[in-house]
């Protein structure tokens, strides 16, 4: 296959892809519409649920406090979690004088090697050829036999 016939190929897939999520995004927005006071009602229930939730949570954990029992109602329990409370600059002075729990933060260091040029003498710059395709290939639809024919093209 050539360089046209895949770009009428992949025009073609998008195109179908296009039509498609056009279509769901309508049928989306028709079901939504359908059911407003349902999602509505949802939305407000996952609101109350989350509120009670949060409720119930404080008030087990001040009973636990209060008496100690870990098991206050059937289904309702503590479980106690260690917390580790620090500040990030001491943490990260200890990773460094132990040379430990210190993770590259690549992005961040491509953007200062660009920015000094590539001047390290361990990193090596190359330029690397990278394909760019037009969100626009009408140019090739009128040319295009459809996604189908090409299924049916492999299915041979």
């Amino acid at each position: 296959m050539n360089l046209t016939e895949q770009a009428q190929e992949v025009a073609e897939w998008r195109a179908r892809v296009a039509g498609l999520q056009a279509t769901a995004k309508k049928l989306e927005a028709e079901f939504r519409q359908q059911y407003v006071v349902l999602y509505t009602d949802l939305a407000r229930s996952e609101d109350a649920l989350k509120t009670t939730e949060a409720a119930l949570r404080t008030e087990i954990v001040a009973q636990f406090k209060a008496t100690g029992n870990k098991h206050p109602a059937a289904g309702l329990g503590i479980r106690e979690i260690v917390e580790l409370n620090y500040l990030e600059s001491d943490a990260l002075e200890w990773a460094k004088e132990h040379a430990m729990c210190l993770t590259l933060d690549k992005k961040a260091f491509e953007k200062v090697v660009k920015a000094i040029n590539g001047a390290l003498p361990f990193v090596v710059q190359e330029t690397v050829p990278t394909a760019t395709i037009a969100t626009d290939l009408s140019m090739y639809m009128e040319q295009a036999s459809g996604p189908q024919d090409h299924l049916e093209r492999e299915a041979e």
